[in-house]
């Protein structure tokens, strides 16, 4: 009897090995890891296109948004490593935008007021619309480049209104 091998099915030929063997060498690896000739090459990669894309942007701007009380001001002010944001329990605290300039120059954290789920999440959501076209038409260092929607872990459900929040930011 004589094995029938599936057509779709090919052996490998030992000099595809061989081949396979010099481009893991080249390229940094050993036995299916990457030594430190790899690491290097990748890091040296990754810090060279940072560092165009950087010059590109600019300064990058986070923005935090989420509910009133949810912890927004706190993040940040972990983010930064220091106390950068007023921050308080019960009545809200951030009553408009405020963007917070790392000494750096290359971070900028926008602390926004609290979006208040209810009677007025029409408006909210028409004024977010408005100052997002805003920013939209600013230099590229001064646009948003990522949004985070923080939530209150103890929150057991989300409102459709946050959804339509969220759709509106991502644009």
């Amino acid at each position: 009897v004589r094995p029938v091998q599936h057509p779709a099915i090919r052996r490998q030929s030992p000099r595809r090995h061989e081949r396979l063997r010099a481009s893991d060498a080249a390229c940094g690896a050993v036995g299916g890891k990457v030594n430190s000739f790899g690491e290097d090459f990748v890091r040296s990669a990754f810090t060279k296109a940072y560092r165009e894309r950087a010059e590109e942007v600019g300064r990058f701007n986070l923005a935090i948004f989420g509910k009133t009380g949810v912890g927004k001001s706190t993040l940040i002010n972990a983010l930064f490593g220091e106390e950068v944001a007023r921050t308080g329990i019960g009545e809200p605290v951030t009553m408009a935008e405020h963007l917070y300039l790392h000494t750096s120059g290359v971070l900028g954290v926008l602390d926004t007021r609290g979006v208040e789920i209810g009677d007025d999440s029409d408006k909210i959501l028409g004024e977010l619309s408005t100052y997002l076209s805003a920013m939209r038409t600013k230099p590229l260092q001064d646009q948003i480049h990522v949004a985070w929607y923080c939530v209150r872990a103890t929150d057991r459900r989300f409102e459709e209104t946050e959804g339509r929040f969220i759709r509106e930011v991502a644009g």
